[in-house]
């Protein structure tokens, strides 16, 4: 099953993926969105596929990414995205300072929230 929800407020947008698969672990959970964590190795995952999604989510969207999962009863994924992209310091939209940026750096990402292995507490 697949369980595919969204609702919005004033500022923001919800989106909420869940499944009855095979979930996690917490200790795969607490390290989803590390880069080059997989648990395909040899298999063809390079690990950067979460990664990828929560520096979009976080630093170019200005949003979140939460991870709820329990072995053997699935796992929910949600989003939380403003209705408007944030603006730069200059006033402008993300969009372009943050490409402009990351080329001239070699990212293709500005930086990302703290990922979650790694805020304190």
């Amino acid at each position: 099953m697949l369980r595919i929800e969204a609702s919005r407020n004033a500022r923001e947008v919800t989106l909420r993926v869940q499944d009855n698969g095979a979930g996690m672990g917490e200790d795969v959970r607490r390290r989803l969105f590390e880069p080059f964590f997989t648990t395909k190795m040899g298999q063809g995952g390079s690990g950067l596929g979460m990664h990828i999604v929560y520096n979009i989510v976080t630093g170019i969207l200005g949003g979140a990414i939460a991870v709820a999962s329990t072995r053997g009863e699935g796992t929910t994924v949600t989003l939380t995205l403003p209705l408007v992209a944030p603006k730069a310091a200059d006033g402008s939209a993300t969009t372009s300072p943050t490409v402009a940026r990351a080329a001239a750096i070699g990212s293709p990402f500005p930086e990302p929230a703290p990922l979650p292995s790694e805020r304190p507490g």
